[in-house]
């Protein structure tokens, strides 16, 4: 029985709310018998009834008998940690015992700066002249030119690729922030590769391609694949239902940090068509990410690139259209690679493919939120911000380029007036 010393006879496994009568509480509760011994191939009995969220239904659910699991507690050695994981499947539990993350990739902390305000801005508070963004410079020289570069630092919840908004001071190498008193300087030696990133505390877990040219902060941790072509597998497998599985065995809280991701158990399966299927995940995810001002590759507002001379009612609708293809078309893709990974792991019988709106990190078109984001584009327009003639920022800082502006020519003073409707009226005898 490994390195038992005593037997587990009976668990009830309450989770939250068993105790109501005695002030509604929340924590994780279990109630056990245990045998002061070790007994070889005892069965215990374990009740699981976490999923009932009163007292009341914890009760119904224990007598109903519906949620027990009889099992050999010798079988929990096959686990990383050995965690009391009753309910784990079989086959789950042998892949465990084959190959993990561990044999194919690296995850690494990256750095705490001991004083975020000093080091890290959100890109837009600075001028891009002053930003290396990412693929500009050779990432293979010690000290790579530049002040502010991209910095994975977390985020919401959002897969595939985005959350792409700080940037952090890495000049000479990092050099303010290894003097400043408070810092950690972890992994530099894998600052700017490309990998996979991801918010090491979360509600939900969500992995995003991480492209050559970014450092990384303590909570937006990183793995680095042994093999450069197998990334978008990896991206895959992390993404999809079995490692969600796997790490609420692992790390069943809200930290997903590196240690449970390296124990993550791996089987390689059709590997083509998951890495194809992955790299359109993250190309579906960065041109919706980018069709946003908050994107440093950002464009043209959706809404004037779609118009073409049409009404913005047109436009909405082209847009509107889109953007559903492209939100069905990434959940149909996220539901075929955990259909391949359920099936590979022997999990039919425990989890689903299915893949709900909310768990779908790309927007639908919303027409007043999709309004407002095209008026602030267009007071951009009026700025110089952003030039009808030329995609992407026209000026934000440096030196200022009038040839950039044909069709239309931005406000000097940087003053808009607005007027009201009725009052124009009026004043032309309306």
């Amino acid at each position: 029985m490994g390195s038992f010393s005593k037997t587990i006879i009976s668990m009830l496994h309450l989770g939250a709310r068993a105790f109501e009568a005695i002030g509604g509480e929340v924590v994780q509760t279990t109630a056990f018998v245990l045998q002061n011994s070790n007994i070889s191939g005892y069965t215990g009995i374990y009740h699981r009834l976490v999923s009932a969220d009163s007292q009341q239904k914890k009760e119904s659910l224990f007598l109903s008998s519906k949620a027990v699991f009889n099992i050999d507690q010798a079988k929990f050695d096959m686990i990383p940690g050995k965690p009391i994981a009753y309910w784990v499947n079989d086959s789950i539990r042998e892949a465990f015992s084959k190959s993990r993350l561990s044999d194919y990739a690296q995850t690494k902390q990256g750095f705490a700066t001991g004083s975020n305000d000093t080091f890290l801005r959100l890109w837009h508070e600075i001028g891009m002249d002053k930003m290396t963004l990412p693929g500009n410079e050779d990432y293979s020289v010690k000290d790579v030119p530049g002040k502010w570069f991209p910095c994975n630092k977390g985020g919401s919840f959002r897969k595939w690729y985005g959350n792409n908004s700080i940037v952090a001071n890495w000049e000479c190498g990092g050099r303010d922030m290894s003097r400043f008193s408070g810092s950690v300087i972890r992994n530099p030696n894998f600052y700017f590769k490309p990998g996979i990133t991801w918010s090491s505390l979360a509600n939900q877990l969500s992995l995003r391609y991480s492209p050559e040219g970014f450092v990384f902060e303590s909570k937006g941790s990183m793995c680095f694949v042994n093999n450069p072509e197998d990334l978008y597998y990896f991206l895959a497998l992390l993404n999809s239902k079995v490692t969600a599985e796997a790490l609420s065995i692992l790390s069943p809280t809200l930290d997903f940090h590196e240690g449970p991701m390296l124990k993550v158990p791996v089987l390689i399966t059709e590997k083509s068509k998951v890495t194809s299927l992955a790299e359109r995940n993250v190309a579906i995810s960065k041109e919706e990410w980018d069709s946003y001002e908050s994107s440093w590759d950002f464009e043209m507002h959706p809404l004037v690139s779609k118009g073409q001379d049409t009404l913005i009612s047109d436009a909405f609708l082209k847009w509107e259209d889109s953007c559903k293809k492209r939100f069905e078309e990434l959940r149909e893709n996220e539901e075929e690679l955990n259909d391949i990974f359920i099936r590979a792991y022997g999990l039919e019988n425990e989890l689903t493919p299915d893949v709900d709106d909310k768990d779908v990190t790309v927007r639908l078109a919303e027409k007043e939120q999709d309004v407002r984001s095209l008026i602030s584009y267009l007071v951009g327009v009026v700025m110089g911000r952003y030039s009808i003639d030329s995609p992407g920022l026209a000026y934000a800082g440096g030196e200022w380029d009038a040839s950039k502006y044909i069709s239309f020519q931005p406000d000097d003073d940087g003053i808009i007036p607005i007027y009201k409707g009725i009052s124009l009226k009026k004043e032309v005898g309306g």
